[in-house]
């Protein structure tokens, strides 16, 4: 367990470093010294993407967080349990997919471009989520068995892999090429380390030795670092005549070089490294943080 507090601890960091990154661009885009593509009243649809992607990342330090605060809850009041429980594993339910379903949006924007309409696209996630916490709420009344869990975690697992490749594929779609085909397998193992990460938080990897599955946690927090890297690297580059943001479009056609191959050819190298930086370590670092951090 203590593994699995120092992993979460590293997601924490490299997750609030992104949201500082992109507030960042941001704030340099609005002042007219960076990327206009992210601004709302010049590109629509690729800042709905990005605004929906902060939401995302935003998603993820708070679950992260929210997991910390309820170790921490357990420790200094287990007889609390009965109580504390069932609001973290609800509350975990529907921040968890705020994540996947704003992913999965900021895809459809990308995909749709000008013919994105991102209040139906707010309505749905309202929607989605009022699903999520019925039926979490309703699994939190049943028994603690390993297929009830897993029938809880479904809609978790499920609609996260497909919001995940299809963040990926919407970005290959527009720029096709190296720099489409890297955000494509980058999203892809993306989504398919969150299945190990999700039974470890479930509770399901109590069937299976977690050490495994906690090691999906520092794969994850690299991950985050490329996966970040690659999609604002685009979406900043979205101004390119040659994307047609304007029009639809769910088919790749060709390739599209960014406006800045070599700044993005070693942006790619420098993300890599870092990550591989992070995942290895994640583990070497795990005392101190546990020291520092109590």
């Amino acid at each position: 367990m203590l593994a699995l507090e120092a992993y979460v601890r590293m997601n924490m960091v490299v997750t609030f470093l992104v949201l500082a990154i992109m507030l960042g661009l941001y704030l340099s885009a609005s002042s007219g010294h960076g990327p206009n593509a992210i601004l709302y009243k010049s590109h629509p649809a690729t800042a709905s993407a990005f605004w929906l992607m902060f939401v995302t990342f935003a998603s993820f330090f708070i679950s992260y967080g929210t997991q910390f605060l309820h170790d921490e809850a357990m420790k200094s009041l287990p007889q609390g349990k009965i109580f504390i429980d069932p609001c973290y594993h609800v509350a975990e339910a529907v921040v968890g997919n705020l994540a996947s379903v704003c992913t999965l949006s900021a895809a459809i924007a990308y995909a749709r471009g000008s013919a994105f309409n991102l209040g139906t696209a707010i309505r749905w996630i309202a929607v989605s989520l009022l699903a999520i916490f019925l039926w979490a709420t309703v699994f939190e009344n049943v028994d603690d068995s390993a297929f009830s869990t897993a029938l809880k975690m479904s809609p978790d697992v499920i609609v996260s892999a497909i919001a995940g490749v299809a963040l990926g594929w919407v970005f290959f779609v527009r720029w096709g090429g190296l720099n489409g085909a890297l955000v494509l397998i980058v999203s892809v193992a993306y989504s398919v380390l969150q299945l190990p990460a999700y039974l470890s938080i479930g509770g399901i990897g109590a069937l299976i030795p977690q050490s495994n599955l906690n090691l999906a946690f520092p794969c994850l927090a690299g991950g985050k670092l490329l996966l970040a890297f690659g999609i604002l690297s685009l979406l900043c580059g979205s101004t390119a005549g040659a994307l047609a943001m304007h029009e639809p479009k769910y088919w790749p056609t060709g390739a599209v070089p960014p406006p800045s191959w070599m700044q993005t050819f070693y942006g790619w190298i420098g993300s890599f490294v870092s990550s591989v930086a992070v995942a290895i370590s994640t583990e070497p670092l795990k005392a101190i943080m546990l020291k520092v951090f109590g």
